[in-house]
C-alpha cells in the first residue's frame, strides 16, 4: 500500500517538494498536545533525515508543541515512511555506497605489497603497521565524523581501514600457518577463521549490551510532559525535501 502511494510521486521533481507532513498513530505513549523530539536527525539505512529546526521552533512559539523524547523513543509509524521519502525524493544508492569504496580500493592496492613487506621487515613489523593505520581510522572517525561531515572526512577513515586491513591480513595469517607443520596448515587457517568469527560475535555482544545500557539510562529519567495544544491522537512529521524534518507527536491522555 505504501509503495503504491509513493509511486504517485515518481514523476514529481524532488526540488518542487519543500515540505512533507506525515501522520500516524502514537502506539505506546499518550500525551496532551504536541511533542517534539530534541534530536537533530533520524537515521535510516539510506542515511540521515535532518530535523527542520526552524519548523520545530515555530511550532513551539505558537504554543502548539513542546520538547518530549519519550513518545518518539519506541515509535515506528513514521520511521517506516522515511526510506520511501528518501527513495522518491532523490536518494542515490551510488552515493550511499560510495563512502566505503576507499576501504576496498586501498585494501586491494596494499594487500599484494604486504607480503613483500613481511619478507623485508618481518611479520611483526607489518602487523603493527596495519594496526597503526586502523588506529588512525578510528581516530579519524572520532575527530572528523559529524552529521554534516564532508565526503572526504568519511572517505579518509575508510581509506585508513583499507590500508590497515591490507597490511595486517597477510602477517596475521602467516603467523598462524607458519607456526605449525605444513600438514596442519589447514587447521591453522580454520583457527584463524574461528578467531575472526568469535571475536566479531563477542564484540557485537559487548557493544550491544553497552548500547542497551546507555539507552535504558537515557530513557529512565524522562518524564512525560502534559502539553497544551490540539488534542488528537496520532503522530506527525514535517519534512523539508524529505531531508530536513520536524517530528511531532500528539495524543489524548485518558
Amino acid at each position: 500500500v505504501a509503495a503504491a502511494a509513493y509511486r504517485t510521486l515518481d514523476h514529481v521533481a524532488a526540488a518542487s517538494i519543500r515540505h512533507v507532513v506525515l501522520l500516524g498513530p502514537s502506539h505506546r505513549v499518550k500525551v496532551r498536545g504536541l511533542a517534539l523530539p530534541s534530536c537533530d536527525h533520524f537515521s535510516t539505512p539510506f542515511g540521515q533525515v535532518r530535523v527542520n529546526d526552524e519548523g520545530r521552533r515555530r511550532l513551539r512559539e505558537l504554543g502548539l508543541a513542546g520538547i518530549a523524547d519519550a513518545p518518539h523513543a519506541l515509535e515506528h509509524s513514521l520511521e517506516v515512511q522515511l526510506p520511501f521519502l528518501q527513495s522518491v525524493l532523490g536518494y542515490s544508492t551510488v552515493e550511499a555506497g560510495a563512502a566505503i569504496l576507499p576501504a576496498i580500493v586501498f585494501m586491494i592496492l596494499v594487500a599484494p605489497r604486504s607480503a613483500k613487506l613481511v619478507e623485508a621487515k618481518g611479520a611483526r613489523f607489518t602487523l603493527l603497521g596495519g594496526y597503526l593505520f586502523l588506529l588512525l581510522a578510528f581516530l579519524s572517525m572520532f575527530l572528523l565524523w559529524q552529521e554534516d561531515s564532508a565526503y572526504w572526512q568519511i572517505g579518509i577513515a575508510y581509506a585508513f581501514i583499507g590500508v590497515g586491513v591490507g597490511l595486517a591480513g597477510t602477517p596475521a595469517s602467516h603467523s598462524l600457518t607458519g607456526s605449525v607443520p605444513v600438514r596442519r596448515a589447514g587447521m591453522a587457517s580454520g583457527t584463524a577463521d574461528l578467531q575472526r568469527d568469535l571475536g566479531g560475535a563477542l564484540l557485537t555482544s559487548v557493544f550491544g549490551a553497552l548500547l542497551a545500557a546507555g539507552y535504558a539510562s537515557a530513557m529512565g529519567p524522562l518524564a512525560l510532559p502534559m502539553l497544551v495544544g490540539v488534542a488528537a491522537p496520532g503522530l506527525a512529521l514535517l519534512a523539508l525535501g524529505a531531508k530536513d524534518t520536524v517530528r511531532v507527536t500528539w495524543g489524548q491522555v485518558g
